[in-house]
């Protein structure tokens, strides 16, 4: 199973109008293999390239802060993304978007979202 988590930090903004999103930070951990052996490997690397694709277009295509670490064994990234703009904003959307369908068309996907807000 594959667990991915995404934290959205909002900056609230004191007016009763809508925050701000200030970063994202998302978390995978783990592989797809061990529950459907047979899909496995392509979820994994459709997870890893989508992944990678996000964080390299929004470092080169927007200008936000990204960090990312990563570990090949047990399946970890950690990512965290700063400085957002719109445009940074619509790829992690459409990242999200490319997880979903991959959860739902092989179901060893576990997906988390939690907004929090920071000053």
């Amino acid at each position: 199973m594959i667990k991915v988590n995404v934290i959205e930090s909002k900056r609230p903004t004191g007016t009763g109008r809508i925050s701000t999103t200030k970063c994202f930070e998302i978390t995978i951990d783990g592989h797809a293999s061990e529950y459907h052996s047979a899909d496995g490997n392509i979820v994994c690397a459709a997870v890893s390239a989508l992944t990678f694709n996000m964080v390299s277009s929004i470092d080169i295509l927007t200008g936000a802060k990204v960090h990312m670490d990563k570990k090949d064994e047990g399946g970890y990234m950690y990512v965290n993304i700063s400085h957002l703009s719109e445009y940074a904003n619509i790829l992690i959307d459409s990242w999200l978007l490319g997880i979903r369908q991959i959860a739902d068309k092989y179901g060893c996907i576990e997906i988390v979202q939690k907004t929090k807000y920071a000053c």
